[in-house]
């Protein structure tokens, strides 16, 4: 288990839909089983994040808004994560 945070930045001009990706690397992993996180700071309850390509050495992150609101447009988010993996 392996615990971390990155910021990653929502792009502007999607009223509240606007989405931002970045990637992680990761090393020292076998597999890595899952990737769980949760966006936070201010306007964090109208964005999600969610993991894709998942493989041994890293994934990407994204956090999109769900319309709630465009204060999400322009800002960046800090994403809390925990990482599931098997050691090498």
């Amino acid at each position: 288990m392996y615990f971390d945070a990155m910021d990653v930045y929502v792009s502007v001009g999607s009223d509240g839909y606007a989405y931002g990706s970045i990637d992680y690397s990761f090393s020292g992993a076998e597999n890595i089983f899952s990737v769980h996180g949760q966006v936070s700071g201010a306007y964090s309850s109208s964005a999600v994040c969610g993991f894709e390509n998942i493989t041994s050495t890293g994934f990407t992150c994204y956090v999109t808004g769900t319309g709630r609101t465009s204060a999400v447009d322009g800002r960046s988010f800090q994403v809390r994560m925990i990482i599931f993996f098997e050691p090498e």
